[in-house]
């Protein structure tokens, strides 16, 4: 018994270096973000209409168990073309084991040399960036008036014997933490 259990821990031990391992050096080099640019700048488009550009995105992953993006030449722009916001460089990270406790803790989030565009419409009234937020957010009202209001089920995601969490229950318990906020 007593090997067996010597073994047991060995054993966990082993499995738990190897995924330590491999989330640090493996998991940055497997995923290619290049390949998930299209998608990004597509769902920035179809939820906002701002077309975003970015170049060099690569995985972050440090020893405690943290996990980010960093981006160089980030741009946002309107669907005009004029500059919202750009930036040199942008990264951001989460720390990993407090997604168990439903928190995510922003580990880091940095931005250097940001460039903000505050240009007011000719009538000298309103920003152009809050003129294009008041008529997504009209544009998204009258969707919402004209397609009939269904009752949307909530989704099953997990039981815990008889009871049964759903997404709605969870959207109450997620929290968000950001400690650590640079801009240079």
């Amino acid at each position: 018994m007593k090997s067996f259990m010597k073994f047991l821990g060995l054993f966990l031990v082993s499995i738990i270096a190897i995924a330590y391992i491999g989330f640090l050096f493996v998991l940055p080099r497997c995923i290619d973000l290049n390949q998930y640019t299209s998608l990004a700048k597509q769902a920035a488009k179809d939820s906002a209409n701002l077309d975003i550009n970015y170049e060099n995105p690569k995985i972050l992953v440090t020893p405690k168990l943290e996990l980010g993006v960093k981006a160089d030449n980030l741009s946002v722009k309107l669907p005009d073309g004029s500059d919202v916001f750009s930036a040199e460089k942008v990264k951001a990270g989460v720390f990993l084991p407090d997604l168990f406790t439903f928190t995510i803790n922003v580990s880091c989030a940095e931005i250097v040399s940001p460039k903000i565009n505050a240009d007011i419409m000719k009538d000298g009234k309103q920003f152009k960036i809050s003129r294009h937020i008041e008529n997504l957010l009209n544009s998204q009202k009258t969707e919402l008036s004209i397609e009939e209001k269904e009752v949307k089920e909530p989704t099953v995601l997990f039981n815990i014997g008889k009871t049964q969490i759903t997404d709605e229950m969870l959207i109450g318990f997620i929290k968000i933490k950001v400690p650590n906020f640079k801009i240079k």
